[in-house]
């Protein structure tokens, strides 16, 4: 057995179809408004080749693969399902038949179009925690916040989404109270973590960027 065919064998269908998708993933290809250039689209077709090829199964890349590399791409980018929209998952699951096709004519803008849009849905949330951080918020009144991805659901509305995002700064605060941060400190800290979060996401040098970003 071959040294790549180890590699691929470990690493499993998963990763390389969230390689396929995410492979034009930088700084330059998102300032630039034409999409992805000549060396990452064979950088898909190369990646295409080595699952027919290489993979212990030799699995192709099919429907099968890439709904499995939409939804954990998507997992990836918004784990807590607090920055995209219903709206905008239902626009993925309808392309996503599309993407192993695309991929293996070295397509691959669905990759870009998903991200572009997550920038977005980051610079919307930013603002709202903006927002959010000048309210006065009340500790005595008994919430809960629903944490557990897998139980979440995406915002259908901005109304939602606001509502999403003031349960979430309010228990940023009352975690920072814990830590004896409190008043015009903890809203800083919050406003510092949130604003440097997105300047990464604008930022990105080709990896994958997860919620965990946001810790401090």
């Amino acid at each position: 057995m071959s040294a790549s065919t180890t590699i691929w064998g470990r690493f499993g269908w998963l990763v390389a179809s969230l390689v396929l998708l995410a492979a034009g993933l930088s700084c330059s290809a998102w300032a630039d408004p034409i999409g992805p250039n000549a060396e990452r689209r064979q950088i898909a077709l190369n990646i295409s080749r080595l699952l027919r090829t290489q993979h212990l199964t030799r699995h192709p890349l099919d429907d099968e693969i890439a709904k499995r590399g939409v939804r954990t791409y998507l997992k990836m980018l918004d784990p807590a399902k607090v920055y995209f929209y219903q709206s905008d998952i239902d626009a993925f699951f309808q392309q996503e038949d599309q993407v192993d096709d695309a991929t293996r004519d070295g397509n691959i803008r669905f990759g870009y179009d998903v991200f572009r849009v997550f920038l977005d849905r980051v610079d919307e949330r930013v603002a709202m925690v903006d927002e959010l951080l000048a309210m006065k918020h009340d500790f005595t009144i008994d919430e809960d916040m629903v944490t557990d991805p897998d139980v979440a659901q995406y915002a259908g509305t901005k109304t939602e989404a606001f509502e999403k995002w003031r349960k979430r700064i309010k228990y940023d605060l009352l975690k920072l109270k814990f830590e004896k941060v409190e008043g015009a400190e903890a809203i800083e800290k919050l406003s510092r973590r949130y604003h440097s979060f997105v300047k990464r996401m604008h930022q990105t040098d080709g990896s994958i960027p997860t919620m965990v970003d946001q810790e401090d």
